[in-house]
């Protein structure tokens, strides 16, 4: 059954009519900017190196796990709209043949010597693997424009490095800066820049008008025109170390005894973190300011503060640059493996096999490779890696038969199968290429050659190749699965095995790991002996489309067509797969027939109704398009189990209708409605990043499949959030909100696994002490939820001096939570304070009360939380207590960005519920049906 969580309030549009509702059932976890698999960094451990993907190591590094390193070496991606020609080869230079290229590694390789300064020789950068002509811009770290107009320079989304959604955006050229953007220095330094924001979460420290608020205060990490500048700074003007003869200390970080920094005023950086940016990088960031607005920082442990003024000014670029590996990327090499052992027996192999050949039909002619593997007791290949030329001359129609004739029998080595098809991908033209790997597999291993889940790891890692892995059925190694993809920069796909579910996977995943994109997944039912037709929303920034339609056999039942936007029928060729399950896709050329909503009309001939399910993938026309990233990380209770989704097209997009269909553990769904209003969960209004708190009651697996939809028409491109680098002039930039009309879709999907679930976190009891959870006095967050209505959370603290001033917080809340804070004597019986939102320090961050030093017991505090409305049973938050943080203050932001723009939209505010409701059961089951 589909239930709508209660807490999800009509603050943010959950659907409208046309919102597309996503398949149920299939589940997959897309890759998106700052998520690429060549992207990650290298670490010194006991005195051998580890490598990592950017993922693996910001959730590593949070939790201070590699402290021990002296060093780290990171690999980025970068995705260009230009396609600059050359030997492909650096650092070789045969000649004025290879100038385009060698102007865009000059600029990389001062990015590197940057880096290397601005850290003070503790961070280098290692591989940059470059796509051209546009190629994974959706995913690469760093999106590069030719020529960027004068509001729109580049810029940044902070502490973004390995988290889903962020990346940098730089320029070529930028009026902004006529004479030094590209030059090797001013594009390099810009880069350099930018890494600060997106790498390390810190804010700029220059002077410019982007916050017209009159109060600084309320500015938040946006520029104020009062602001004073810190110098030198990177974060301030990079553009001073970037011209002829320019002072190399500008590429430094600023430290709290630099004048006039220190106690010289503000700026926006000093303004979030309430210090100077070497005090940030040096502090763990649990004891950040907690503001909602700020996202999670990544600790860098290798970071060591200088002792000012203790510059390290290196010049030398040989140790700068004794990493740095540019490689300009070729095509991109497929390996599918497929589960063949007697468990696949029967409609499983069946609907494998057709779900593969429809991913092998999404390969580009002339931009990819394609291989195929079979394993069960042992692996072999089935076809060996060819290149798809263009046009294509048979390449995709024999890699479908060599699928096609695949046999199940023995047993399963799914660790066995996954380094063979790694040593397929690195044997064809000696593993320059980008290559993913794709396995599929539906039991555990029952037989082993000897390699283990850390061999395979180690393995994909040192290659830089993701593994993408797909859990067929309720029997799948769903634990293996998950850590063979998230620990090699892959994603784990988990699907039931009917033949639309695991073909939503695959599509799913060809758009995590391609240039394109993930249209939509819709479903619907053809009434006997009528005609249906549903709406496909095709926008003008996709070049050629995928339909493909499902139903059960035969084949014959339905007959399929395509319509225009102007309702003429298009003459599409369906080609059809099957018997009892039936899979029919079609190709709609977008560049030629133009964008629009078009129709797709199913005429059941049939006696009985038929469910149908429709999936569209496409590929772009040009350099950004309208992109969907989600992020659905795994939780522990009592911690909140978050769900975002950012939506771009270059800069961030608002005003959208965003849902999710949430798929539960026991099979049961729900419908949770994503919010951009800078409210609960959600960390900054009208930013593109679209929030909600999913509720949980069990351990397992949570899918969530996310649908965006600008049927509405009210979507607008925001630079809220975004830093943007400052002129070469000193004169800040102020690029503003421009609307989108055009009417897009796009769907992406996500799995998340909870664990330890209990029926209560804390004891509830502040007069039993002993019983309560016990917290420390250093500012790092407890999480705590409301498991039901009256529940009380205990804690404890004992003060480490009693000498200043302790700020006790319920803060981080979501789900509605609405917190009364009561602070009490050690025993738990006399209270000391009580506090809500309405009589916080600062409402904005939460619930916050200062106990004064002359009121603080050396023998402890007993602190409980509870829910102000009484019959509420939901609620999550995190209590901490230490000294003042700056988020403590009254005066907090209100909202605002690191680039200004946007809107206060939320996301689109939504009408009558049960408009909503019924249109959403249109979409689901009771729908409207038109007949041609």
């Amino acid at each position: 059954m589909t239930e709508f969580t209660k807490w999800q309030r009509p603050r943010g549009l959950l659907c409208q009519s046309a919102c597309m509702v996503a398949l149920l059932g299939a589940v997959s976890m897309p890759a998106s900017a700052a998520d690429m698999w060549t992207s990650g960094v290298t670490i010194t451990k006991g005195g051998a190196p580890v490598s990592m993907t950017a993922k693996q190591f910001a959730k590593k590094t949070a939790r201070g796990e590699f402290a021990t390193s002296a060093t780290a070496v990171f690999d980025i991606s970068i995705s260009l709209e230009a396609n600059p020609q050359g030997d492909d080869d650096y650092p070789a230079d045969p000649g004025a043949a290879d100038d385009d290229q060698n102007a865009f590694e000059a600029k990389l390789e001062e990015f590197a010597d940057a880096v290397y300064q601005s850290t003070n020789g503790a961070h280098k950068i290692g591989k940059i693997t470059i796509f051209r002509d546009g190629d994974l811009s959706g995913l690469a770290d760093v999106t590069w424009e030719e020529s960027c107009a004068s509001n729109n320079g580049p810029w940044a989304y902070p502490s973004t490095f390995g988290k889903s959604g962020g990346y940098i955006h730089m320029c070529t050229t930028w009026s902004g800066a006529p004479s030094l953007m590209d030059t090797p220095r001013g594009g390099g330094f810009t880069l350099a820049h930018e890494w600060g924001h997106y790498a390390y979460g810190v804010y700029d420290e220059y002077v410019a008008s982007q916050c017209s608020l009159p109060d600084a205060k309320n500015c938040g990490p946006q520029p104020h025109g009062s602001d004073t500048a810190a110098s030198p700074s990177i974060m301030n003007n990079q553009w001073n170390a970037a011209q002829p003869g320019g002072d190399q200390n500008w590429l430094e970080f600023s430290t709290s005894n630099i004048a006039p920094y220190n106690g010289s005023g503000s700026n926006a950086h000093k303004r979030v973190f309430g210090e100077s940016i070497w005090d940030t990088l040096a502090r763990d960031p649990a004891t950040d300011p907690k503001l909602s607005y700020l996202p999670e920082r990544t600790q860098y442990t290798t970071l060591t503060a200088p002792v000012a003024p203790n510059f390290i000014v290196n010049d030398s670029e040989t140790t700068a640059r004794s990493e740095l590996d540019i490689v300009w990327a070729g095509d991109q090499v497929v390996e599918l493996m497929l589960d063949t052992s007697g468990s696949m027996m029967g409609s499983p192999l069946a609907n494998a096999k057709t779900a593969s050949q429809l991913l092998i039909d999404q390969l580009p002619e002339g931009e990819a490779a394609i291989g195929v593997g079979r394993f069960s007791s042992s692996p072999s290949q089935v076809y060996a890696i060819t290149d798809i030329p263009d046009p294509d001359t048979g390449v995709r129609a024999a890699a479908k038969a060599a699928v096609a004739g695949l046999t199940d029998s023995g047993l399963t080595d799914i660790e066995a199968a996954a380094i063979y098809a790694l040593n397929q991908t690195q044997g064809f033209q000696g593993g320059v290429r980008p290559s993913v790997v794709y396995l599929l597999s539906d039991g555990h291993s029952t037989t082993s050659a000897g390699y283990s889940v850390a061999d395979v790891i180690t393995d994909y890692n040192a290659a830089k190749v993701p593994l993408i892995t797909f859990g067929f059925g309720t029997g799948a190694d769903e634990a293996t699965l998950t850590n063979l993809a998230t620990s090699t920069g892959g994603k784990y796909f988990y699907s039931p095995t009917t033949l639309a579910e695991i073909q939503q996977a695959f599509l799913a995943a060809n758009a995590a790991y391609s240039s394109n994109v993930f249209v939509s997944s819709t479903s619907t039912s053809a009434p006997a002996s009528d005609t249906t037709i549903r709406p496909i929303v095709l926008d003008s920034t996709l070049a050629n489309a995928m339909i493909n339609v499902t139903y059960d056999g035969p084949q014959s039942d339905v007959t399929l067509s395509m319509l225009d936007p102007s309702n003429k029928d298009i003459g599409a060729n369906f080609q059809c797969e099957g018997t009892s399950e039936v899979s029919c896709s079609t190709n709609v050329d977008v560049t030629a027939l133009g964008s629009g909503v078009y129709s797709l009309r199913m005429a059941n001939s049939s006696t009985g109704e038929k469910d149908i399910s429709i999936l569209v993938g496409a590929d772009v026309s040009g350099f950004e398009t309208y992109n969907i990233a989600v992020d659905f990380d795994n939780t522990n209770y009592p911690s909140s189990l978050t769900l975002t989704a950012t939506a771009n097209k270059g800069a961030g997009i608002s005003g959208l209708n965003v849902a999710a269909v949430i798929t539960k553990p026991d099979t049961s769904t729900m419908i949770v409605g994503l919010s951009d209003d800078g409210t609960g969960e959600d960390e900054r209004a009208s930013d593109g990043i679209y929030t909600a708190t999913v509720p949980y009651s069990a351990d397992g697996s949570y899918t969530a499949v996310v649908t965006a939809s600008n049927s509405a028409g009210s979507a607008q491109l925001s630079y809220e959030g975004i830093a943007i680098s400052v002129q070469e002039d000193g004169t800040g930039v102020q690029p503003g909100a421009a609307s989108l009309p055009e009417n897009f879709t796009r769907t992406a999907s996500a799995a998340a696994l909870v664990s330890g679930y209990n029926t209560d976190d804390h004891a509830n009891d502040p007069a039993v002490p002993a019983a309560c959870t016990v917290v420390s006095d250093d500012n790092t967050d407890t999480a705590g939820r409301i498991d039901s209505a009256g529940d009380v959370d205990c804690f404890s603290f004992v003060p480490s001096a009693t000498s200043s001033d302790l700020v006790v917080r319920a803060t981080g809340l979501s789900a509605g939570m609405q917190p009364e804070l009561v602070v009490y004597n050690a025993a738990g019986t006399s209270e000391l304070a009580r506090v809500t939102l309405a009589t916080s320090d600062n409402s904005k961050s939460g619930a916050i009360t200062t106990i004064a030093a002359g009121d603080l017991d050396a023998a402890g505090h007993v602190v409980t939380v509870e829910h102000e409305d009484a019959t509420a049973d939901s609620g999550n938050y995190a209590v901490s207590v230490g000294s003042k943080l700056i988020s403590d203050e009254p005066a907090a932001p209100t909202g605002g960005g690191g680039g200004g723009g946007g809107t206060d939209d939320g996301g689109g505010a939504f009408g009558p519920w049960m408009l909503f409701f019924a249109a959403f059961l249109s979409l689901i089951g009771l729908r409207q049906r038109r007949s041609a």
